[in-house]
């Protein structure tokens, strides 16, 4: 069965592209690329080939979904967006050391690759936006003077590239609404455009 003419499993990447966590993450993200791009009037140069790279965790106790991490998943991904003539690839999305995927980020020659630093709000390697061959973003929020300043669930240090907008930003959610969501995810895709 195919979607859209893409096959429904492409190894692990899941090509169900329905968002069923609890905070329409993925919709949430890729309607911040797509906000941009309509604003500026860039359809015509600038695509979106939304890929599902994390797997869906279901909270028993809540009924909820959550994204989960899965480095097989994400390295997956990476070589089906690269392989799909990706010049860009946001990964809204991050893990701790211990986690960390063993894909060879060295396609940096061939795409951009910008990650979450995450939302630990500490400082702290978080991957794969760690990674030397990754731009790491950040999350900044603005003081009631104008000030930027970096939000205090922001993961932060050395490891990291940028900071950017990512407090109380709106974008689509499913069921053909809009919301606002703060964290390095929504950071990230303002960056990756």
């Amino acid at each position: 069965e195919t979607m859209t003419g893409i096959p429904q499993n492409e190894g692990d990447i899941a090509l169900d592209m329905v968002d069923n966590t609890s905070d329409n993450h993925g919709t949430h993200v890729t309607g911040i690329v797509a906000l941009l791009i309509h604003k500026l009037g860039l359809e015509d140069y600038i695509k979106i080939l939304p890929i599902k790279a994390n797997t869906t965790l279901s909270n028993k106790k809540s009924g909820e979904y959550l994204a989960g991490y899965n480095s097989s998943y994400i390295e997956d991904a990476l070589e089906f967006a690269y392989e799909n003539g990706a010049d860009v690839v946001n990964l809204s999305l991050t893990a701790n050391a211990s986690s960390k995927t063993s894909y060879d980020f060295d396609r940096a020659d061939d795409m951009v690759l910008v990650a979450a630093a995450g939302n630990q709000g500490k400082n702290t390697d978080g991957y794969p936006a760690a990674h030397p061959n990754v731009l790491g973003v950040m999350n900044y929020e603005m003081t009631s003077n104008g000030k930027a300043v970096l939000a205090d669930s922001s993961t932060y240090g050395i490891w990291y590239d940028v900071a950017a907008p990512g407090t109380d930003i709106i974008s689509s959610i499913n069921g053909d609404e809009y919301g606002t969501l703060t964290g390095t995810s929504m950071a990230t895709p303002i960056t990756a455009f």
